[in-house]
Order: C-alpha cells, then sequence, then structure tokens
C-alpha cells in the first residue's frame, strides 16, 4: 500500500505524474485521475495503480507506441526509454513491446543489420559495435551484422586520404590513431596506409 504525496502537471498535454511516497510512480491522463478519484493523500496499491493505466490507456499507449516505431526506426531498448519516458508502467510497456514485436516495427537483428549497412562507410567496424552495444542490441546480432561487413579498407583508405590532405605536413602516428579513433582494425589501418605509401613503422 502506498500514498499518493504528489500529483504534478506534465509539460505537454493533459496528462499528470503520480508520485507514491515520494518517488514518482506512473503517468495519468486527467481524465482517469478524475473518473478514479486519485488525489493527494489517497492510499492505493500500486497494483491497483498500475491496472487502472494499463486499463485506461492501452490503446492510447499502443498508438504513440506504434507512430513513434514506424517514424523513427529503433531497437527495443529506445522504444522501451521513450515510453517509460511518458510515465507509462513496465506491465503497459511489455504489452505494447509484445506487439510491436508482432508487427515487426520492433526488431533488434534487422535494426543491427540496417545500421552495419548505412553506417560502413562512415565508421569502423569497433565504432559500429560499441554503437549497437549501447543501443542494447544483443551481442548474437551484432555478430551476425558484423559477419556482413568484410574488409573495410576502402573507408579506411578515404578517412586516410582525407586527413593527410588537410594535415600538411602529417604525423603518422596521429593519422593511425585518428583512424583507430574511427574504429578501424588495425589490419585496414595498416592495409591504408600502405596504398598511401607510408610506412607506419618508421
Amino acid at each position: 500500500m502506498g500514498i499518493i504525496t504528489s500529483i504534478t502537471k506534465q509539460k505537454k498535454g493533459e496528462r499528470v505524474n503520480v508520485f507514491l511516497d515520494g518517488e514518482f510512480y506512473c503517468g495519468l491522463d486527467s481524465l482517469t485521475l478524475l473518473k478514479h478519484s486519485l488525489k493527494e493523500g489517497v492510499e492505493i496499491e500500486e497494483e491497483l495503480l498500475s491496472a487502472i493505466q494499463i486499463e485506461s490507456e492501452r490503446q492510447k499507449a499502443t498508438d504513440k507506441a506504434f507512430e513513434y516505431a514506424i517514424r523513427y526506426f529503433k531497437p527495443e531498448r529506445k522504444v522501451r526509454e521513450h515510453l517509460k519516458e511518458k510515465g507509462y508502467v513496465k506491465e503497459l510497456i511489455d504489452e505494447i513491446i509484445r506487439k510491436l514485436k508482432d508487427y515487426g516495427y520492433v526488431d533488434d537483428k534487422k535494426y543491427a543489420l540496417e545500421y552495419v549497412s548505412i553506417n560502413s562507410e562512415r565508421k569502423g567496424k569497433n565504432r559500429i559495435k560499441v554503437d549497437l552495444i549501447n543501443a542494447g542490441i544483443s551481442e548474437r546480432y551484432i555478430n551476425e551484422a558484423l559477419e556482413e561487413l568484410d574488409s573495410q579498407l576502402s573507408a579506411c583508405l578515404k578517412f586516410a586520404e582525407r586527413y593527410v590532405n588537410s594535415h600538411k605536413p602529417f604525423d603518422k602516428n596521429k593519422l593511425f590513431r585518428h583512424l583507430y579513433s574511427k574504429g578501424f582494425g588495425f589490419d585496414d589501418i595498416k592495409r591504408a596506409c600502405a596504398n598511401l605509401e607510408i610506412d607506419e613503422d618508421e
């Protein structure tokens, strides 16, 4: 059993933030608040408050989640964070995520493959891997996506040429560190330097 200690209006729309025992618990529509006579000082079970939100806002939350997922193809973690920021309880978020997956709007494997494809000429494999880890993609999906990416020599060479042309005279060690910071592997960096007729070991 908890006590509603505070109810504050959200910045946008007609939703409010509900706090139980001084801690933020969930967001609710103002009409739902009135319908269930929820106000500061009221005692209520956490499970009941969750059930009220799920029952009253299931469709609205689902519609907003689908709109977000369709407009911005995001991994599961990002969609969960988006819904959590809106103040929806975990049980409702889990339900919505299952629906999004069923319709193919949340697909971490597809996201990883598309991310690698889009960024293979702009970032090294190591940087791409870190980005996908930070996005919450599983190691299995990351490895499967990166298997599609063989050598990045072409991309690495472009970065090397750009660096050399803008840093004259340039430092070979700094060039190596620059390429490494972009996420390229040692083999691709070494081959790129060789193609530029640069002996990084001198």
